[in-house]
């Protein structure tokens, strides 16, 4: 009877894959039902009289009250001209789309609408995304679904709501040049195939594909002009942005954060669903409840990618020349958390690599301290592990002992989990 029973279950899951887009659409995620919980979400209910108090511009719509309160610097600018978002219409080498963020929140905004788009970190749903338009004279924010997931929640984000960075090959109008292919950008892909249908500013090297504009051909794209240069201040068809920079280092930092982030969100559903399923099967085969193999198999599998992120494990090389000097570097390294030295996990390198410790900073964001417990005891468990000086690690042999030491004796100063 019990073999039965699980048949029966079996087959009722196959045909639920069928009908249904991806996992997290099924129970326990039921993603589009379930909002969960994120910053901005929490910002529009605790502040509802701020939000109406917001101020609409002509030009920028809601842009600069978002950035105010959502406490995302200016400084975080970086633009992209490639028609890679679902405001197309708007987006032209011309006109490029500005993308502002900061730790959990990424905020896009393009010239001409007055729809902002936003992306941001939830502990609950992996990713939340929303557009924020004025409604009745005030600024309205609408979580959406559908549209946003038939990129942001496909094979191109490994089948989970995440986070999408993509380098192109633009055509003069700001259409990508698919049958040349595209690049989804992580910090292992070499910085030569990076930045495509991006503004690059800071950036000491053309071995790149940012500030280009292709042409197709039969075999693919081949390179066409110079995408319209900067001016100082920076004005493209006569409407100001609110930064003259597409920093170079905003780039990387932003590549950096949607790769975590990504590992997060997946990490945070394959726990949920695995939890799930498990319980499932306890009822059906009256087990005690005992975590099985194959549940902590799937949770420890989306781990370890997410460990992979968070120690740049195989970040590319050599490392680009860039301009040291910028204002949101200046902005970025100042928030910390520090240690009594002064060391944070923010600090920059930007000689060989992007930063100086090989850990990253977003282990001190909600939707990291938040993962569900048996997912973030072993990720903090196998941080520990990593950089006990005793420990040699084949994978992460690239991380010498004094690193090991110096990042230790950071987090257990301004870490919770390692205090």
């Amino acid at each position: 009877m019990k073999i039965r029973i699980i048949l029966t279950f079996f087959l009722l899951l196959s045909r639920s894959h069928l009908f249904s887009a991806e996992f997290y659409e099924l129970e326990p995620i039921l993603y589009l039902e379930n909002e969960g919980e994120d910053s901005v979400k929490n910002y529009f209910k605790e502040h509802k009289i701020d939000v109406q108090k917001w101020k609409f511009e002509p030009h920028y719509g809601y842009l600069r009250s978002a950035l105010k309160a959502l406490d995302i610097p200016v400084s975080s600018q970086t633009l992209v001209y490639s028609k890679t978002s679902f405001q197309i219409t708007y987006i032209t080498p011309q006109k490029p789309r500005a993308i502002y963020f900061n730790d959990e929140i990424y905020l896009g905004w393009v010239n001409g609408s007055d729809t902002l788009e936003l992306s941001v970190a939830s502990p609950q749903n992996g990713t939340n995304f929303y557009t924020i338009s004025p409604r009745k004279n005030k600024p309205d924010l609408y979580r959406e679904t559908h549209d946003c997931l038939q990129c942001h929640g496909s094979s191109r984000t490994r089948y989970i709501p995440g986070h999408l960075i993509r380098s192109v090959y633009p055509k003069i109008d700001g259409h990508a040049i698919f049958k040349a292919g595209s690049d989804l950008v992580d910090l292992q892909l070499p910085y030569s195939k990076r930045f495509g249908g991006w503004y690059v500013t800071g950036l000491n090297s053309d071995d790149h594909r940012g500030n280009l504009i292709f042409k197709e051909t039969e075999s693919g794209a081949e390179f066409h002009q110079q995408a319209p240069r900067f001016i100082s201040p920076l004005k493209l068809d006569h409407q100001s942005y609110l930064n003259e920079e597409s920093d170079i280092i905003a780039h990387l930092v932003l590549q950096h954060q949607a790769q975590v982030h990504n590992g997060l969100a997946k990490l945070t559903l394959t726990t949920q669903k695995a939890l799930h399923d498990q319980k499932v099967f306890d009822e059906l085969l009256e087990r005690d409840g005992t975590l099985v193999e194959s549940t902590l198999r799937r949770i420890h599998h989306a781990a370890d990618d997410l460990l992979e992120a968070l120690f740049f494990y195989q970040e590319a090389t050599p490392f680009p020349d860039v301009d040291r000097h910028s204002t949101f570097r200046n902005y970025f390294e100042a928030l910390g958390p520090k240690d009594k030295k002064d060391r944070s996990l923010r600090k920059f390198d930007l000689h060989t690599k992007l930063f100086r410790y090989p850990l990253s900073y977003l282990i001190y964001t909600d939707s990291y301290l938040q993962l569900p417990k048996i997912a973030k005891d072993y990720v903090n468990a196998k941080i520990k592990e990593v950089l006990n000086k005793d420990h040699v690690s084949e994978k992460y042999n690239y991380i010498d002992e004094r690193d090991k030491g110096l990042v230790l004796s950071i987090l257990k100063q301004t870490h919770p989990d390692f205090k």
